[in-house]
């Protein structure tokens, strides 16, 4: 996020869509077997974003829709 953020210019936006929970890691099984997910708790996420030079503008847990699963749906703006 930070890195993404030194590519961004003052006051760009960030619309992001992030998976919700806590075990991170590799799917074995399902709709992408082998993909890497990192999984975020809302709090969490906000924090990380907020150290990466990000202000968060909306954050919302999200479950079914358009994915199956919980999502975390964020926009935010560049610092």
């Amino acid at each position: 996020l930070r890195a993404l953020c030194l590519l961004a210019k003052l006051g760009a936006t960030l619309a992001a869509t992030l998976t919700y929970g806590m075990k991170s890691g590799m799917l074995t099984k399902g709709w992408m077997p082998g993909r890497y997910f990192a999984r975020w708790k809302k709090d969490e996420l906000a924090k990380t974003l907020h150290r990466a030079d990000w202000q968060v503008l909306s954050s919302r847990v999200v479950s079914n829709q358009e994915r199956k699963g919980r999502w975390i749906n964020v926009i935010a703006r560049r610092r």
